[in-house]
């Protein structure tokens, strides 16, 4: 599992996405880039958001992993 830390996401890309963009499709992976077959647009929770709403993204979009953007307020520095 990735974990990335920025402000939104406008794509990301996974197994599922090789899976059924690549291999499903017959393209060939080794002349396919990843930003044709990235999902666009990921939906995503914030770190300031409450569980439940993370909890209800994922019921709904049938999804077990969730994005988190974490804003950059949200950092400490030492």
């Amino acid at each position: 599992m990735c974990v990335c830390f920025v402000k939104s996401y406008k794509s990301v890309s996974c197994a599922q996405d090789i899976a059924t963009r690549v291999i499903a499709e017959g393209l060939r992976p080794e002349q396919t880039l990843v930003s044709k077959v990235m999902t666009r647009s990921p939906i995503f929770v914030t770190s300031d958001s409450l569980a439940l709403e993370a909890l209800q993204k994922m019921v709904q979009g049938l999804f077990h992993l969730l994005l988190m953007s974490v804003l950059l307020f949200d950092f400490w520095y030492f």
